[in-house]
């Protein structure tokens, strides 16, 4: 299973429809915040299921604030993380991920990403695929591939930078 991780797209698709295209097939979306209203366009775009939360730009929206996933065997818990100051610290995150007995925790409000393993929790931020804010300042997404025909699950995480040049290859 391939499952596209992404944050604080602000109504902006460009970049989606890129990678979309690049990294087709994606069985899942999951969309954590600052959709600022573009959910419909983004199901009708990605063309496979996607489960999105609120952001702290998401202000009219009826979408959750968190909530819990299952893909196959794995449980993730999903939030924008503006609730759980990730600008400071990722305990509180860590610690209401272990109380969801989740095994992936994602997130996004700061725009960087950041992939981390904390005591049987994988922390996961994609960055933003529109208003990066690390010091490269590209736009990242995450690709997490889950190989579901093993007794345990195995997980594939992997960070991708969009980069001028890239948006000129062909695949």
């Amino acid at each position: 299973m391939r499952i596209l991780i992404i944050s604080d797209t602000h109504g902006k698709h460009q970049l989606l429809r890129w990678v979309l295209q690049q990294e087709s097939p994606i069985d899942h979306v999951l969309h954590l915040g600052d959709v600022e209203g573009g959910e419909r366009a983004m199901r009708d775009l990605c063309q496979c299921p996607c489960d999105f939360v609120a952001g702290n730009c998401d202000v009219a929206s009826s979408l959750p604030s968190s909530k819990v996933v299952c893909l196959g065997q794995t449980r993730f818990f999903l939030t924008h993380g503006h609730r759980f100051c990730v600008n400071v610290t990722t305990d509180l995150l860590w610690e209401k991920a272990k109380q969801e007995q989740a095994q992936v925790a994602l997130y996004g409000h700061t725009h960087i990403p950041v992939i981390e393993q904390r005591e049987g929790v994988m922390l996961i931020n994609p960055g933003s695929l529109t208003y990066p804010r690390q010091p490269n300042r590209m736009p990242s997404y995450v690709i997490m591939t889950i190989d579901q025909e093993t007794t345990v699950p195995q997980m594939q995480v992997d960070l991708h930078y969009v980069t001028p040049q890239s948006i000129h290859q062909k695949r």
